[in-house]
Parts: structure tokens; C-alpha cells; sequence
């Protein structure tokens, strides 16, 4: 008998095969092993406080999510995104402040979180600023930076932060402080590093720029990304970064600086090279001589604040460029107790004879302000930087390396 046709999909079976009946197929199913079952997530644990409670401090939810880094319950308190707690803080503040970045990467994407500004004064280590975002406290508060695991220690900038910096840059706190300022004040390369191309150029209400700021805190590794888009700006008081590098003595950033701003004066009139002169840089001052020959609003040159400061290899430095000029009204600044030998000597240095440099202990001309000629203004020993309505944020004294001001704010 001819074998049936069958369909040319159906299952061919063997012809070695004895017929299966279908009371044995079911028995066979019946002993198989049974299936895995598919693994189920894990549930979450119900949270120690409930996410629609608000606290005595006005935390939502969504804020003690992050103060206790219950990150699973970010996204379930959603809802609260942009609510301040008392301290007038979202979420993203609170994590910035912590430097948790897993929670940052969470908040970047809700609504309402990116881009708000806390609603008050915020202190940050040493610092106070003045209504900052979330990314201004990242950057004060050195916040930056991760391993890289394969090997390679070199510190990159954190990926949460990356996100952060392209959905918040170009801001400015109350006093005009943007993050890269503050990356410079914190000495925070990396993420001044990434933010240069988003926010150079800026100035605050002082007309503080970050390069003035990586300038007077010696900053040199961010300044070198900044000079070339900052340079030839000045603040309230025509401060530039090159004064700046004079005043502190950067004398690296001044070399940058210097084929750049040479020439420029604040409004006193005062050049980079006054102001090297009278603190007492004398390789700065070196650096500047094409400023040689002018005179300041009070009728002083470089060489009559050198003579003042009785700073005698800066008078020797000085004395062929400005002495011809000004050798004359120099001398009259000298006491009338000088001893006839420092006399002669700082003549001859003014005129480029001076062989012998004065000892410490015999310099001491320096004139007291009742001192000072009738027919002439009061020479101030301090620079420009040191009056209140020119500092950044009109602080109560200058930043300097030394000694930090901890208000960056206006007042």
C-alpha cells in the first residue's frame, strides 16, 4: 500500500519510528521537567517616610530622597520637581551639594529642577554666594571628577556633570558670577576646562572676568585656555588680568598676558607696571618696560613709586628709561632724615651709574603722608585692587593667595 501524501510543511516523521500514540504523547509532557520562570524585580521597600509627607525643614519627598539616597524613589516623588524646601533649595541643590551625581542624573530630567536658582544666600565651604544653580555649587564646591576604571587614574569629568553643564551654563548668580568663575575661584580645572566654550567671556557687575579671578588666585593651567578669549577686557575700575598678574605676581600668566594688554590703565591711570613696581615684583616689572614713561591721575610715574617704596634695584631697573624725566621730583620724595650716602646713591642709580645696591637696613625712606610735598597729591602704597568699589562683588578685601575673601556677593 502507497504511504500517504503529506502536506510539504508538515513534520516528516522517521520510518525507523514507531507510531506515538496520542495517550503516550500527554503521559511524556506530563514527566517533563517544568519551565523556569521568568525572573520578577525585585519589589522596593516601602520608604521610611512617606514621599507625600513634607517635613519641619519643608523637604518634599523628592528632597529626602536625596538627603537619605533613596535614588529608587526619585522618580515615584516626581511630582514634587521644583519645590524649595525652608532654605528655598530644590532637589538638584541638595545633590550638587552632596556631589551625588547619581542623583543628579536623575533630577537633570524632570521638569522644573534644571536651571533654578536657590532663592537665597548659600555658604559653601569658605565662600557665600549669592543665589547660584546647581552647577555654580559643583564648581565651588570642587565637585568634578571620577576614576576611570581601566587603569588610567586620570581624573575625567563626571558624565552627570557633562549633562548638567549643557542644560545650565551661561547663568549668572545675583552678584554676575558664572559657573567657570567659580571654577576658577575653586581651582577646578576639569570643569573649567568644559565650561570655557559655553561661558567665556562673561563679566559680572563688577566687570570681574574669569580670567581676572584664574589670574589673581594663580590659576595658570585655566588661564592658558582663557587668555585668548578674555584677554583686553576690564572691570568697573579698568582692571585687567595682566594688572591683576602684576599686583600678585603671576609672573607665567603675565608672559601670556602681556603682548596682549600691554598699555592699558585703570582709571586712576595706573599701569601694570606701577602696580608691579609698588609691590615689589621686580621680574614682572622687567617684563613691562614698554610701559616706562607714563604717569598716573596723581602725576607718578613708575620710578617715583619705586623711589617711595625704597625699592632701590627697582630704581636702578628704572632709572635709564624714566630718570631723565623724572629723576628730580623722585628725589623729593626721599626724607629730609636721608643721609647724604643714600641720597647720592639713589641719584646715581636714577641715572644708571649705581654700582654697589644699597643694604636692607639703610632703605628705609619710605615718605609718611604728612611727609609728603604741599605741592603734590598723597601717594598711596596701596593698588587700586584694594579699593572696595573695584573688587569682585565688591568684597571686603582682595582675593589673594594668602588670604581668601569668603563674600563673593554683591552687597
Amino acid at each position: 500500500m502507497a504511504p500517504r501524501p503529506q502536506h510539504p510543511l508538515a513534520r516528516v516523521n522517521s520510518q525507523t519510528d514507531p507510531p506515538v500514540s496520542r495517550k503516550d504523547a500527554v503521559k511524556s509532557r506530563r514527566g517533563a521537567p517544568p519551565r523556569k520562570a521568568c525572573p520578577k524585580e525585585p519589589q522596593k521597600p516601602p520608604p521610611p517616610i512617606p514621599l507625600d509627607q513634607i517635613d519641619e525643614d519643608g523637604n518634599t519627598g523628592l528632597h529626602r530622597a536625596v538627603l537619605q539616597e533613596q535614588h529608587i524613589y526619585i522618580s515615584d516623588a516626581s511630582k514634587h520637581a521644583g519645590c524649595r524646601n525652608k532654605a528655598q533649595k530644590t532637589a538638584l541643590h541638595l545633590a550638587a551639594e552632596k556631589g551625588d551625581f547619581t542623583a543628579i542624573g536623575h533630577l537633570i530630567m524632570l521638569p522644573g529642577e534644571v536651571g533654578v536658582r536657590v532663592g537665597t544666600s548659600v555658604k559653601c565651604g569658605r565662600y557665600i554666594m549669592w543665589k547660584p544653580t546647581a552647577l555654580m555649587i559643583c564648581a565651588l564646591l570642587n565637585h568634578n571628577t571620577q576614576l576611570v576604571v581601566n587603569g588610567d587614574e586620570e581624573p575625567k569629568l563626571h558624565e552627570a556633570l557633562r549633562e548638567l553643564v549643557k542644560v545650565e551654563s551661561g547663568k549668572q548668580d545675583w552678584s554676575g558670577y558664572t559657573a567657570l568663575m567659580y571654577a576658577c575661584i575653586a581651582g577646578n580645572t576639569p570643569l573649567a576646562t568644559e565650561l570655557v566654550s559655553f561661558e567665556a567671556g562673561i563679566q559680572s557687575k563688577g566687570g570681574w572676568s574669569a580670567l581676572m579671578l584664574a589670574t589673581q588666585l594663580g590659576q595658570l593651567s585655566i588661564a592658558a585656555k582663557l587668555y585668548r578669549r578674555e584677554y583686553g577686557l576690564q572691570n568697573a575700575g579698568g582692571w585687567t588680568a595682566l594688572m591683576d598678574a602684576a599686583v600678585n605676581g603671576r609672573l607665567e600668566i603675565a608672559h601670556l598676558l602681556a603682548p596682549k594688554e600691554q598699555g592699558m590703565r585703570t582709571k586712576k591711570g595706573k599701569t601694570a607696571l606701577m602696580l608691579a613696581v609698588c609691590n615689589g615684583h621686580i621680574d614682572i616689572a622687567t617684563l613691562l618696560l614698554k610701559e616706562a614713561g607714563h604717569e598716573d591721575s596723581f602725576g607718578y610715574s613708575a620710578l617715583m613709586y619705586a623711589v617711595q617704596m625704597s625699592h632701590l634695584p627697582l630704581v636702578q631697573l628704572l632709572g635709564p628709561m624714566e630718570g631723565e624725566c623724572y629723576a628730580e621730583r623722585a628725589l623729593g620724595l626721599l626724607k629730609d632724615t636721608t643721609t647724604p650716602e643714600v641720597r647720592t646713591r639713589y641719584q646715581e642709580a636714577m641715572i644708571g651709574n649705581e654700582q654697589n645696591p644699597l643694604e636692607s637696613d639703610i632703605c628705609e625712606v619710605l615718605l609718611n603722608e604728612n611727609d609728603t610735598p604741599q605741592h603734590s597729591q598723597p601717594l598711596s602704597l596701596l593698588s587700586d585692587c584694594n579699593d572696595p568699589e573695584f573688587l569682585p562683588g565688591e568684597l571686603k578685601c582682595p582675593i589673594t593667595p594668602s588670604e581668601l575673601s569668603t563674600e563673593l556677593g554683591d552687597k
